[in-house]
Formats: C-alpha cells, structure tokens, sequence
C-alpha cells in the first residue's frame, strides 16, 4: 500500500512500499525500497547512521572553528597586558564577544544550523545535544557576555569532539533508498540512493556513498554525497534554476546534460555552471584543481 500524509513507518529492517509516501515519514534501519513517488515526505535509511553522516557534515567544520576560537582565548589571556591590568582584567565573556566579532562573525551562525539540524533527527546523540545547547546559550542567545570565564566553552567543545567520534562510528553502517520520483520531500540514506525511472524536483537528497538518477530530471534543490559518485542524465533548467551538487570528501559528479546555475562542490571546490555542457564529469586531480571529462549516462 502508501503511506499516507501524517503516517509514520519505523523499522528496524528493511521497508517495502508498493505505492507512493505522500505527507508520511518512512525509516528503515537495513533499506527503504518506494515503488510509487515520495511527495512531501521524508524517507531515511540507516538508522542513525544517516543522520550521523548528515550531522557529521555540520559538526567537522564548526568543531574545527570553535578549537580556533578557544586557542584564541588562551592566547589573548597569556599575554603579558592581560596580566598586568589586574583586576581589572576582562571576563572572559567580553574577550570571547570581541573575538567572535573580529575573527568568527559566521560561528553563531553556524551553531545555530546544527541546533536546527540535530532536532530533526530521532536517533541524535544526548551528550551532542547538551553540548550544542551550551553553545547556543553561550555565542548565540543570551550570548558570550554571560561567562565568566571560558571554561564552559571549552567542556562543551570537547564533548562536541567525543560525539563526532561516536558520529563516525555510527556513520560506518550502509543502508539504501529505492525510489521512482521525489519532489519536495527529504531523503537520506547512509548508503546508496537510487531513482531509476523518475525525477528529483526540489527536494534534499543527501546520501553516504552514492546518488544516481537514470533517466529524469534533477531540479532545484541540493544532492549531496559524503564520499562516491553523483551520477546525473539531466540536471538544472534552461531558465537557470539553481540547483546545488555536492560531494564532501572526494568523488565525482557526472551528468549528460547540466544547465547554467548549476553549482558543483567537490571536497571544498566549488564551480557555477555559465553555459550547457553536455556529457560532462567533474572530477579533482592529484593536485586538487578542476578535471572536466567526458561521460556517458547511466544505462
């Protein structure tokens, strides 16, 4: 049958759907096989494996950000003018707010997203949720200005750091996602997601080690895959609908046809499609610059 809107199917297996998830959330621990469209809907392979391989994109690049800012703090605080002012030295909350608004402007910014992200995920790590509310209480609202010394901050950064081990080692299991046409709707897969006789339209399609769609359209929205290929048949539109491909820690992303606006991001490089170009695969060399060759389309 379907999943209907407002349905949740929960599985510690694999999940057979005959018809279409419209409005329904399915999980499935081993795979999620959909027969129909996934409309509206969110679909999740791998347990927690999928959502720590989501929130490890996240956390890696906050974590590194906030080990800088603490290695800031303690420089400022080593300093012989730190000392020699006495009582008068600052809290340590006023020198955490000037270095955020000196060398890490995006940091609030960029606690916040995980906040936002580590809530919709069942499976989410308890001591990363302690952590990231530390973080939200102390550089985002009320802010810095409550502490009175740095090592707060400094506990929560290192419990972030405990839990991204614990992430990685959740991360290592593989399921996959089966479907025939998603559109505004949510995948994520700790392995492989497949679509073989439909289209992606605006919709968030995140996978561990692959996404290949053989025949449809990819439109708006964002692919990303953690490491393996993104294999395409068309992707963007003539009017230039942005629509964003992303593979984090090397790969390839390939297509028969991408329009212009299409972004392209491999292992931190980014490219922004000006023109049509066809039977194209996007690849890093040895010396990690651009490599464009040619593809041919899945069969």
């Amino acid at each position: 049958g379907s999943v209907k809107e407002g349905t949740k199917v929960l599985s510690g297996g694999r999940v057979m759907v005959a018809g279409t998830v419209d409005g329904g959330t399915v999980r499935g621990r081993l795979g999620v096989q959909v027969a129909g469209s996934v409309v509206s809907s969110t679909v999740m392979a791998g347990g927690s494996a999928a959502a720590a391989r989501t929130l490890l994109n996240e956390l890696q690049p906050l974590l590194q950000m906030l080990e800088r800012l603490v290695a800031s703090l303690r420089y400022l605080k080593e300093q012989p003018q730190y000392h020699q002012i006495g009582d008068r030295r600052p809290p340590d909350g006023v020198l955490i707010k000037r270095l955020l608004e000196l060398k890490f402007p995006s940091l609030p910014k960029q606690v916040q997203r995980l906040f936002e992200r580590s809530k919709t995920f069942d499976e989410t790590d308890m001591a990363l949720e302690g952590a990231v509310a530390v973080l939200i209480r102390a550089l985002v609202t009320p802010g810095p200005l409550i502490l009175a010394d740095g090592t707060e901050l400094e506990e929560a950064v290192e419990q972030l750091k405990a839990a991204s081990y614990r992430l990685e080692a959740d991360a290592s299991m593989e399921a996959d996602i089966g479907v025939r046409h998603v559109q505004n709707a949510a995948l994520h897969a700790s392995g492989r997601i497949s679509i073989r006789h439909g289209s992606i339209f605006n919709s968030e399609v995140v996978a561990g080690t692959g996404i290949t769609v053989y025949r449809g359209v990819v439109r708006g929205g964002s692919l990303q895959v953690f490491r393996g290929a993104i294999s395409l048949d068309e992707v963007g539109s003539p009017l230039g609908a942005r629509t964003r491909l992303k593979v984090i820690d090397g790969g390839t992303v390939q297509a028969r046809l991408v329009h212009p606006n299409v972004v392209v991001e491999i292992a931190g490089r980014r490219y922004v499609a000006d023109r049509v170009l066809r039977h194209v695969r996007f690849s890093l060399d040895d010396r990690g610059e651009w490599h464009q060759s040619l593809f041919r389309a899945p069969a």
